[in-house]
């Protein structure tokens, strides 16, 4: 290819340097000087801190400090797949962990759990489980504190979301065909769920006693029962209920404590919208 001219006095001009006089080699020299200078500091600079780098998720994951997971590929797991749990030896912060599925499944053999952070209170931990699916667990995806869910599908387990504590979240989260339940949420618990689906399961969502749960900007279509309060209270709002055999059923134990708030939201062909009484305005 040919090559572009050299302007005259440019560095590409063999006279260009020797061209130059007296006052303006002075100022040659402190402009190379000043650059070379530049040059060093660059050179032993040190690299700026890169971030942590994620680790690829195996079966059997014992969790106990910060980290970021993914999922590289489909994985069937023999026993359990990813416990989270917090470090008792030493000034440790509880772990914050986020895995991400990266859009492909993690399964296990019907009764395990596959990722879950128990702690039967006594210890924090902050989990989020993003972008994949998770099939054929005992419990898929469970914890006491700070454990949520977004863009994920829980599918054929026997409980998709157990919460046993504070700050369980399930966001556009597919609850489809778990044998026992998708949200569960018990102990002295709170679970919120937003922009989320509930298909064909035994029970969409089931908040026991004292718990606490809030549903907003969800459907459920063709569950056994849509929303369960087991002598608790449940609000659902702006949220659609279609071909249920119940929509949503409180059950009271000669209390009248429990009952469900109902906001804005719609029935379509139900067997019964709902079975139990609805919390005074």
């Amino acid at each position: 290819m040919e090559s572009l001219p050299s302007p005259e006095g440019s560095p590409r001009d063999p006279t260009a340097f020797s061209n130059l006089g007296g006052s303006s080699m002075r100022a040659f020299k402190i402009v190379v000087s000043v650059l070379s200078s530049f040059v060093l500091l660059s050179v032993a600079a040190p690299p700026a801190q890169a971030s942590p780098r994620g680790i690829p998720l195996t079966c059997g994951m014992v969790i106990s400090h910060d980290a970021q997971l993914y999922l590289a590929h489909n994985l069937t797991c023999p026993d359990f797949g990813v416990r989270v749990e917090q470090d008792h030896s030493g000034d440790v912060p509880p772990p914050n962990v986020r895995i991400d599925l990266r859009g492909h499944t993690l399964r296990g053999l019907g009764t395990a759990n596959g990722i879950v952070a128990f702690t039967g209170g006594l210890d924090v931990t902050h989990v989020e489980v993003v972008n994949g699916r998770l099939s054929n667990w005992g419990n898929a995806v469970g914890g006491d504190y700070e454990v949520r869910t977004r863009n994920v599908a829980l599918v054929g387990n026997r409980i998709g979301f157990a919460c046993g504590g504070l700050g369980c979240y399930a966001d556009r989260t597919l609850f489809k065909g778990n044998t026992d339940g998708g949200f569960f949420v018990y102990a002295d618990a709170s679970g919120s769920v937003t922009r989320s689906r509930f298909v064909r399961n035994a029970v969409g969502a089931r908040v026991l006693y004292i718990s606490g749960l809030r549903i907003e900007h969800s459907s459920f279509t063709r569950n056994d029962v849509g929303v369960l309060a087991d002598d608790a209270q449940v609000t659902v709002s702006t949220s659609r209920f279609v071909r249920n055999a119940t929509a949503v059923k409180v059950i009271t134990y000669d209390d009248d404590w429990p009952c469900a708030t109902l906001q804005h939201d719609r029935f379509v062909r139900n067997g019964v919208n709902l079975d139990g009484p609805r919390c005074a305005a």
